[in-house]
């Protein structure tokens, strides 16, 4: 945004949405990836669900790979998100899966 704009914003009293991560650090990840959780698991995210796992066992927050979205890959993904600074809901949205594919991605 510039400066004009920030400064008529804030004359106004207008509220501005707080972003998720810095302006220098914003990125635009589009991807095919559904939202997952607990209980959702149809055969046409299966290989998803393999991937997701596969992430959180390779960084130590998932012991077993079940191929399902149960109880134990909830809690870690729960895990990763506390890890990351990122909403802790135990769903797998857009920022859950660019943290997992792009570990230095962050949010302050």
């Amino acid at each position: 945004m510039n400066r004009a704009f920030r400064s008529l914003t804030l004359l106004l009293g207008l509220k501005q949405p707080k972003p998720y991560f810095p302006e220098e650090k914003q990125i635009c990840v589009f991807n095919k990836r559904p939202i997952l959780y607990r209980g959702f698991t149809p055969n046409s995210v299966q290989e998803s669900i393999n991937e997701l796992q596969a992430h959180l066992q390779a960084q130590g927050i998932l012991a077993n790979i079940s191929g399902k979205f149960d109880l134990e890959t909830e809690e870690a993904v729960i895990e990763f998100q506390k890890k990351n600074n990122l909403q802790v809901d135990g769903i797998v949205g857009p920022l859950s899966w660019a943290c997992l594919f792009y570990p230095k991605l962050y949010r302050v």
